[in-house]
């Protein structure tokens, strides 16, 4: 009855009355038998979820023979032109491509410290 009278109040017609009490009841709290029941479920689903997608552990890939040789700042040079096989590298580090060589060679020249510009094969 108390539905009733706060249906009434509302000034709603009796289908809209109806239809309010099925949305009431359908949104009505659940007991925590059935709450406790999902939350196992959903433990359990999440578990089996994880068991299967944990990655297998990855193998570091194996450098060619050729790259152990490179130093480690020449190395994202190796990776940005792919297709040299060659380059200098002046003393202060800085590194020409294989077409470069004169072009290295007065840099070389240009520095106050001696020395020599050195030419790796990464091929």
């Amino acid at each position: 009855m108390e539905k009733e009278e706060m249906v009434e109040t509302r000034g709603l017609t009796e289908e809209q009355a109806k239809k309010t009490e099925v949305a009431e009841t359908v949104a009505a709290p659940q007991p925590k038998e059935t709450e406790k029941k999902e939350g196992k479920n959903r433990k359990e689903k999440a578990e089996k979820q994880t068991e299967t997608a944990k990655p297998e552990p990855q193998k570091k890939p194996e450098k060619p023979k050729a790259t152990k040789d490179i130093p480690p700042f020449l190395e994202s040079y190796v990776k940005a032109y792919p297709k040299e096989t060659v380059f200098h590298v002046t003393s202060d580090k800085q590194v020409f491509l294989e077409k470069d060589l004169n072009l290295a060679r007065f840099h070389q020249r240009s520095l106050k410290t001696e020395g020599e510009v050195q030419t790796i094969k990464v091929k």
